[in-house]
């Protein structure tokens, strides 16, 4: 949740859900029919909700996605907030000791104690797919798209839908 690399596909480098001078983890959230949007986030000093949609559960817009209605609001919140606590910039949480260490394919994973990173993954359930759909992949020609609102309400890919 504090990795915007791991967002930066879906919701390009400079979302609202990063702080170009904190760490911080933020999710986002969008109900399939876009009744209801939230972003969600945390350091070590503040965690902070925004819930946004219609209180007699009408539909909002199509293209309501937590990332364009939600987290603008939290983002601004949540830097507000912290600069009034004057909490430090470089704040975040200790590794829980016991953890391993390894890299797997160029990237830094920590492993529970007991676990090591070339065992196997547990196999998918049955509902499951190894693989999303041709369309589903990014682009060459956008290597850090920005978030768009989808163009209509037929969206298959997962990787497309901001839920982040």
């Amino acid at each position: 949740m504090s990795n915007n690399a791991n967002r930066t596909m879906i919701f390009g480098p400079n979302s609202p859900l990063t702080f170009s001078d904190r760490t911080i983890a933020a999710k986002t959230g969008t109900t399939d029919d876009f009744r209801d949007a939230w972003t969600l986030g945390y350091t070590p000093s503040l965690a902070s909700a925004f819930w946004f949609g219609n209180t007699n559960y009408a539909r909002m817009i199509q293209g309501s996605d937590g990332v364009f209605v939600a987290a603008p609001a939290w983002h601004q919140f949540m830097g507000q907030a912290l600069d009034a606590k004057n909490v430090s910039k470089r704040e975040w949480f200790s590794e829980p000791p016991g953890l391993g260490h390894a890299t797997v394919d160029g990237l830094p994973v920590w492993l529970l104690p007991g676990t090591r990173a070339d065992q196997p993954r547990p196999p998918l359930p049955s509902n499951a797919s190894e693989s999303a759909p041709s369309d589903c992949k990014p682009s060459d020609s956008q290597p850090n798209p920005q978030p768009q609102p989808p163009s209509n309400g037929n969206n298959n890919c997962p990787n497309n839908k901001p839920n982040g």
